[in-house]
């Protein structure tokens, strides 16, 4: 197989990584996801259970 080329290395904080999860997260929310229910996911209920 051929040598992969990639581009240059581009560095970043973890603060500017952490605002890739939030705006990742408020995407994720905006599209209708929910966070996972407390529990064990075997013995919740609804729509996640069933």
């Amino acid at each position: 197989f051929p040598v992969k080329q990639f581009g240059p290395t581009k560095w970043i904080t973890y603060a500017e990584m952490g605002d890739k999860f939030k705006a990742f997260g408020a995407f994720l929310r905006s599209i209708g996801n929910t966070p996972q229910p407390e529990g064990d996911i075997r013995s919740i209920q609804g729509k996640i259970g069933t």
